[in-house]
């Protein structure tokens, strides 16, 4: 199957999350309704280096069990942040552990196998995006 001439059609979906002033609020967790989301459990700006931050995989209004997410990013000086690699658990929640202050992205893609004249797959991607003091 790997080998295989394969047409994909691909949307992707990305949230940035921005802390301006001190107060800290509640709109971190909102579901956007996006057909891909990544949905904080807590809030990034609340997180200390070495703390944890708890994501939901969502597809189409539902969790993501199983699904593969990566984060990454880049320190205040410009250096990457390595990439860390994590999976959903069966109620598509993931933790990933913050080891710099920076820029972090968290990010997904799934991808299905469709039934459609024009296309093999259709692959969902999602960003979600903050910062880390």
């Amino acid at each position: 199957e790997l080998e295989k001439a394969a047409r994909e059609q691909y949307s992707k979906h990305v949230k940035a999350l921005i802390q301006v002033g001190a107060t800290r609020t509640s709109g971190y967790c909102a579901e956007l309704g996006y057909p891909a989301e990544l949905v904080p459990l807590n809030n990034p700006y609340s997180l200390r280096v070495g703390g944890n931050l708890r994501v939901k995989a969502v597809v189409e209004g539902e969790p993501v069990p199983n699904q593969v997410v990566i984060a990454g990013g880049r320190t205040p000086g410009g250096a990457r942040i390595a990439q860390r690699t994590v999976r959903t658990n069966r109620d598509g929640e993931a933790s990933i552990r913050i080891g710099s202050r920076g820029a972090w992205y968290v990010k997904f893609i799934h991808m299905e196998k469709v039934a459609r004249d024009t296309i093999d797959y259709e692959s969902k991607w999602a960003t979600l995006t903050f910062g880390v003091r």
